[in-house]
């Protein structure tokens, strides 16, 4: 614990941020739910089974870092699910300037 409270406070470690207001974050969040909603529903699928609110978030962050390639809803049959419907919906979003 002495050895924490030691190191000074420029070398503490930073929570990850986001430069993308709450109020966006959330009108996007919810167009990709609603998304995976219909494509969902289309197949007779349970939406909460091909992700959750806090997937979709994690997507929206991974894209704007432009690491989002291995996340779950790119991938496999969630990707196939949702073919196409996600493209335009993360290219949507505002891009850092």
């Amino acid at each position: 614990i002495d050895e924490g409270r030691a190191v000074p406070q420029a070398e503490w470690p930073r929570l990850r941020s986001s430069s993308l207001p709450q109020k966006v974050l959330k009108e996007h969040a919810d167009a990709i739910l609603n998304a995976v909603r219909g494509a969902a529903s289309a197949r007779g699928i349970d939406p909460a089974i091909v992700t959750s609110r806090k997937g979709v978030n994690s997507l929206i962050f991974d894209h704007l870092r432009s690491e989002d390639d291995g996340h779950a809803l790119r991938t496999g049959w969630r990707a196939e699910l949702l073919s196409g419907a996600l493209e335009p919906l993360l290219n949507a979003l505002p891009t850092r300037g």
